[in-house]
């Protein structure tokens, strides 16, 4: 078996740095309410411009990109695909949402791209990233387990279920759907297929973890049964 090693070095890292970034877009959009309102409001506008932050703050750590030409008609090809989404808004009937969706779309793939082929360290950069993944995932399956288990159901105007569970003046919900004794909680995904493709990627993730780091492999050991019992 493979050992991995982390670099003690705290020196703070654009990567790193971009990281935290893209981790809090994706909170951002990702979380619903029980009505499948977005918990944060303005999220897109948000997530857009924490990625245009991202691409201002990587000349300010000189971060510098291998000018190899395979890397460089990478990022060029990215770019046209970008420039092309961005132009093709002016022949849409709905020219503001694919202009939002091509920022959304297309601004984290860019900075990713400059980020991987930029990283001295791209084993210390994985393993923040599936740390990430695996502290989301498991609040998101601890959150929805909780109300599964202690909330009460009530059936809204709409005709759907959800589960609430009063914690002083704090309200907390989710959607279910199904029928018993087989229901699919949703917890703030707002939908049990979106809570599964975030678990798709953050399952793997705490086991990758829990197999690297050997300090706290007990800790992600009931980290992944969480997420499995969800």
């Amino acid at each position: 078996m493979y050992k991995l090693t982390m670099n003690k070095n705290t020196k703070t890292r654009p990567c790193l740095i971009i990281c935290f970034l893209l981790a809090v877009s994706l909170i951002s959009l990702s979380l619903e309410q029980t009505s499948r309102v977005p918990l944060i409001p303005y999220n897109s506008h948000i997530t857009i411009g924490l990625y245009c932050f991202g691409l201002i703050i990587l000349p300010l750590y000189r971060f510098s990109v291998s000018m190899r030409k395979s890397i460089l008609i990478q990022i060029f090809l990215l770019w046209l695909l970008f420039v092309i989404s961005i132009m093709s808004a002016l022949w849409s009937y709905y020219p503001y949402l694919v202009l939002k969706r091509s920022f959304i779309i297309f601004l984290p793939l860019i900075i990713l791209s400059l980020m991987v082929f930029s990283d001295k360290r791209p084993i210390d950069t994985n393993i923040t990233v599936l740390t990430i993944f695996s502290i989301f995932g498991f609040a998101l399956s601890l959150y929805g387990l909780i109300l599964y288990f202690f909330g009460s159901n009530l059936l809204t105007s709409e005709g759907h279920t959800i589960q609430v569970l009063q914690l002083g003046p704090v309200v907390l919900g989710q959607r279910i759907y199904g029928h018993k004794p087989f229901h699919r909680i949703s917890s703030l995904a707002g939908n049990p297929n979106n809570l599964g493709a975030i678990l798709m990627i953050s399952i793997p993730a705490t086991i990758t973890i829990w197999l690297t780091r050997k300090k706290i492999r007990f800790l992600y050991y009931w980290v992944y049964l969480y997420k499995l019992w969800r």
